[in-house]
């Protein structure tokens, strides 16, 4: 029998048997059947996040309808999509985008925020919001969580509640903010961790609270626009309570990379650690410290300041295995009634 195979003219025998080389099939087959088996896992991961949604958004649909139709502990999944829509969660449920965009600037520009919270122990997650005149999410809520949003070109989280017990903010990320900062919490509790805020006019972020806690976030690049005022990476008002940075980088800020102060009514009341933070490239001091009890710095890094790279005023102040290089002015400013280095 005569065949064609790479421009000749080949002969093979009738009763000659052509065979794959052994190997060659078995990894065709684990090939094929990897495919499938991670096809599978894919379809079974997706359809399992609908299933365990109580509600689901798809494009066209309104995202407020949903939740106004949610009670108490359920979960509206908003499916991929782009939403030019503001919502309001106003009962204590979870809001989650899966790759949904909220978009504010469309054929009709949207005034108000992109997420309003308004009731407590409301999560909302998973959303990437962009182009909005007003806030990305505005917390008017006692306890609030936010896990996973991605804010670009639009003014930040905001509380505006003064009497709000816990905010918490994971994974997230604020950039492109004009004239405001990244983030403004007013909390007794706040927690942030992995999340970044970057590029942004003012602060990185503004946390005021009792209790602190900020662990592997990065505010870079803060004053990198037009507005004027304060320029921070993270902008910290600590209230007779704690202040918790740990694996922070705060660098290439207009002003500090970290300001830490005691609020005026509990001076020389709170505790400050810092650990394992970097605070390079910064226009004035890397780390600042200002009317707290103790503080605790170890692992920190803070080079190449326009001033010092740390300035600490405290009771008590302990520094270790830290670096300050290349700084315009001192290294270390420490001003305290004990002082350990």
């Amino acid at each position: 029998m005569n065949f064609e195979y790479n421009g000749t003219t080949q002969t093979m025998n009738r009763t000659r048997r052509w065979t794959l080389p052994l190997t060659i099939v078995v990894a065709a087959l684990v090939c094929a059947v990897g495919l499938s088996v991670a096809g599978v896992a894919t379809l079974a991961a997706d359809e399992q996040a609908t299933s365990d949604a109580d509600i689901v958004v798809n494009p066209g649909e309104s995202i407020q309808e949903a939740i106004n139709s949610a009670g108490p502990g359920d979960t509206v999944l908003v499916e991929p999509g782009v939403y030019e829509q503001s919502v309001v969660v106003n009962e204590s449920i979870t809001l989650e985008g899966d790759d949904a965009v909220l978009f504010g600037d469309g054929e009709d520009e949207i005034a108000d925020p992109a997420i309003t919270i308004e009731s407590s122990n409301a999560v909302v997650e998973g959303f990437e919001v962009a182009e909005y005149s007003d806030h990305g999410v505005r917390i008017d809520a006692d306890v609030a969580e936010i896990r996973n949003l991605d804010i670009d070109s639009t003014n930040g989280i905001v509380t505006v509640d003064d009497d709000i017990t816990a905010v918490t903010i994971n994974g997230t990320t604020v950039s492109g903010v004009s004239s405001d900062p990244g983030a403004d919490i007013a909390s007794e509790q706040i927690e942030v961790s992995d999340s970044v805020f970057d590029n942004n006019d003012r602060q990185g972020a503004i946390l005021d609270g009792e209790q602190i806690t900020v662990t592997n976030v990065t505010a870079i690049n803060s004053g990198d626009g037009d507005a004027f005022g304060t320029r921070i990476g993270l902008d910290i008002t600590v209230s007779a309570g704690s202040a918790t940075l740990t694996n922070v980088v705060a660098s290439d800020n207009e002003d500090q990379g970290i300001n830490i102060v005691e609020d005026d009514d509990s001076f020389l009341s709170s505790d400050v650690t810092v650990h394992d933070t970097i605070a390079n490239d910064n226009f004035d001091e890397g780390l600042r410290i200002v009317g707290v009890d103790t503080v605790d710095i170890d692992g920190v890094t803070a080079s190449d300041a326009g001033d010092s790279g740390i300035d600490i005023d405290a009771e008590e102040i302990s520094v270790a295995n830290s670096t300050f290089d290349n700084n315009d002015r001192q290294g270390a400013i420490l001003d305290g009634e004990q002082i350990t280095v």
